[in-house]
Protein backbone atom coordinates (compact mmCIF):
# COMPACT_ATOMS: atom_id res chain seq x y z
CA UNK A 1 0.00 0.00 0.00
CA UNK A 2 1.06 3.88 -0.96
CA UNK A 3 1.59 5.68 1.84
CA UNK A 4 1.53 8.72 -0.42
CA UNK A 5 -1.18 11.56 0.32
CA UNK A 6 -4.17 10.89 -2.22
CA UNK A 7 -4.86 13.88 -4.57
CA UNK A 8 -8.38 13.92 -4.89
CA UNK A 9 -8.61 16.64 -7.67
CA UNK A 10 -6.06 14.40 -9.70
CA UNK A 11 -8.42 11.40 -9.06
CA UNK A 12 -11.57 13.43 -10.16
CA UNK A 13 -9.33 14.36 -13.61
CA UNK A 14 -8.84 11.35 -14.34
CA UNK A 15 -11.80 9.58 -13.98
CA UNK A 16 -13.41 12.71 -16.15
CA UNK A 17 -11.05 11.83 -19.32
CA UNK A 18 -12.18 7.69 -18.77
CA UNK A 19 -14.57 7.06 -21.61
CA UNK A 20 -17.43 5.08 -20.68
CA UNK A 21 -17.51 2.63 -22.68
CA UNK A 22 -13.79 1.56 -20.99
CA UNK A 23 -15.04 0.82 -17.74
CA UNK A 24 -15.53 -2.84 -18.12
CA UNK A 25 -11.75 -3.08 -18.92
CA UNK A 26 -10.71 -0.72 -16.24
CA UNK A 27 -12.22 -3.28 -13.72
CA UNK A 28 -11.23 -5.95 -15.02
CA UNK A 29 -7.64 -5.43 -15.06
CA UNK A 30 -7.47 -3.51 -11.91
CA UNK A 31 -9.70 -5.87 -9.63
CA UNK A 32 -6.81 -8.70 -11.36
CA UNK A 33 -4.06 -6.98 -10.21
CA UNK A 34 -5.21 -5.68 -7.11
CA UNK A 35 -6.49 -9.48 -6.16
CA UNK A 36 -2.96 -10.70 -7.60
CA UNK A 37 -1.20 -8.42 -4.56
CA UNK A 38 -3.74 -9.27 -1.63
CA UNK A 39 -2.48 -10.56 1.20
CA UNK A 40 -3.74 -14.19 1.78
CA UNK A 41 -5.13 -13.51 5.35
CA UNK A 42 -7.16 -10.54 3.41
CA UNK A 43 -7.74 -13.10 0.32
CA UNK A 44 -9.32 -15.31 3.56
CA UNK A 45 -11.46 -12.52 4.88
CA UNK A 46 -12.81 -12.10 2.00
CA UNK A 47 -13.31 -15.52 0.53
CA UNK A 48 -12.40 -17.95 3.02
CA UNK A 49 -10.45 -19.56 0.82
CA UNK A 50 -6.19 -18.83 0.86
CA UNK A 51 -6.38 -19.87 -3.09
CA UNK A 52 -9.68 -17.90 -3.68
CA UNK A 53 -8.38 -15.51 -6.19
CA UNK A 54 -11.37 -16.38 -8.99
CA UNK A 55 -14.11 -15.66 -6.28
CA UNK A 56 -11.84 -12.29 -4.91
CA UNK A 57 -12.21 -11.14 -8.11
CA UNK A 58 -15.73 -11.78 -8.76
CA UNK A 59 -16.60 -10.08 -5.44
CA UNK A 60 -14.58 -6.83 -6.17
CA UNK A 61 -16.06 -7.07 -9.78
CA UNK A 62 -19.48 -7.02 -8.31
CA UNK A 63 -18.27 -4.49 -6.12
CA UNK A 64 -17.15 -2.02 -8.32
CA UNK A 65 -19.56 -2.48 -10.83
CA UNK A 66 -22.72 -2.16 -8.26
CA UNK A 67 -20.59 1.21 -6.90
CA UNK A 68 -19.22 4.25 -8.31
CA UNK A 69 -16.75 2.92 -10.75
CA UNK A 70 -14.65 5.87 -9.62
CA UNK A 71 -13.96 4.44 -6.17
CA UNK A 72 -12.04 2.11 -7.91
CA UNK A 73 -9.61 4.78 -8.74
CA UNK A 74 -9.58 6.36 -5.43
CA UNK A 75 -8.89 2.83 -4.48
CA UNK A 76 -6.05 1.82 -6.42
CA UNK A 77 -4.42 5.41 -6.17
CA UNK A 78 -4.59 4.37 -2.41
CA UNK A 79 -2.83 0.92 -2.66
CA UNK A 80 -0.88 0.98 -6.15
CA UNK A 81 0.36 4.90 -5.58
CA UNK A 82 -0.66 8.06 -8.39
CA UNK A 83 2.25 6.92 -10.69
CA UNK A 84 1.62 3.15 -11.16
CA UNK A 85 -2.24 4.02 -11.49
CA UNK A 86 -1.67 6.40 -14.03
CA UNK A 87 1.14 4.50 -15.29
CA UNK A 88 -1.30 1.15 -15.90
CA UNK A 89 -4.34 3.79 -17.04
CA UNK A 90 -1.99 4.95 -19.94
CA UNK A 91 -0.82 1.24 -20.92
CA UNK A 92 -4.77 0.78 -21.44
CA UNK A 93 -4.82 3.42 -24.18
CA UNK A 94 -8.20 4.65 -23.04
CA UNK A 95 -8.18 7.36 -25.99
CA UNK A 96 -8.96 4.68 -28.17
CA UNK A 97 -12.01 4.39 -27.20
CA UNK A 98 -13.85 7.06 -28.01
CA UNK A 99 -12.88 10.27 -29.99
CA UNK A 100 -15.22 12.61 -28.35
CA UNK A 101 -13.74 14.82 -25.75
CA UNK A 102 -16.34 14.37 -22.49
CA UNK A 103 -17.75 17.53 -21.74
CA UNK A 104 -16.40 19.76 -19.21
CA UNK A 105 -13.09 18.69 -19.70
CA UNK A 106 -9.48 20.27 -20.96
CA UNK A 107 -7.57 18.42 -23.50
CA UNK A 108 -3.89 18.40 -22.76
Amino acid sequence: MSNELIDLDLVDEVISRIPDDAWDLIISRFVSELVDMMPSNVLIQLTGDAEGHDRAEAILTSYYEENLNSELIEDCFKILGTEQTLYRLDLLQLDQFTDEIKPNTVQV
